[in-house]
């Protein structure tokens, strides 16, 4: 499911949901430092996964100010 539509992303959103799937949830800050994109592309990134529902936004648990980006994990059906 999700290959079809990443087939159709920039590169940089691919290597952002890249490294949410390898490291799991983390806040934006933390992407900045593990992906090396300038700021302003890894908010493009991000908002195209948000918008394709790739990638949810959801409140850290230890502090609410700060918002993680995790993948979303796919429905299965029977």
């Amino acid at each position: 499911m999700f290959a079809s539509i990443l087939r159709t992303m920039p590169p940089s959103a691919n290597y952002v949901f890249y490294v949410l799937q390898q490291q799991g949830p983390m806040p934006r800050y933390r992407l900045l430092l593990e992906t090396n994109l300038p700021d302003r592309t890894l908010g493009y990134a991000l908002e195209l996964l948000l918008e394709k529902g790739l990638v949810i936004r959801m409140l850290d648990s230890k502090d609410a100010r700060i918002r993680l980006y995790a993948i979303v994990q796919p429905k299965i059906t029977t």
